[in-house]
């Protein structure tokens, strides 16, 4: 017998930003809540490497360098929290045949 559970899929908008906390930030999928279609940990590894390298070779404070960083974060993040919202919109679209055909077109690239 197969049951199904449903199970309730939670992002944060698009555009979403926060405070920054000196000493502080975020990476990966703690920085942003996407659809789970592989952006959260295909952004965390570069994105870590980035704030290393930039924490590393930057001039002057460490918040200066992180802020900038964030900011940086942000606009990457935001473009691909758009591709995963109108990507999950299409995965579950009530025509199967249309997020079927999504899901190929999505395959080959």
């Amino acid at each position: 017998m197969i049951r199904l559970w449903r199970s309730c899929l939670y992002v944060l908008p698009v555009s979403h930003t926060w405070t920054h906390v000196p000493g502080v930030t975020l990476l990966g999928d703690a920085a942003r809540l996407m659809p789970p279609l592989g952006a959260g940990a295909n952004l965390a590894m570069p994105e870590g490497a980035e704030l290393a390298e930039s924490i590393a070779t930057g001039n002057g404070e460490p918040d200066r360098v992180v802020r900038a960083f964030e900011e940086r974060m942000w606009a990457r993040a935001g473009r691909w929290a758009q591709i995963t919202a109108a990507g999950l919109e299409g995965l579950v679209s009530p025509d199967p045949a249309e997020a079927l055909a999504l899901f190929e077109r999505v395959q080959r690239s």
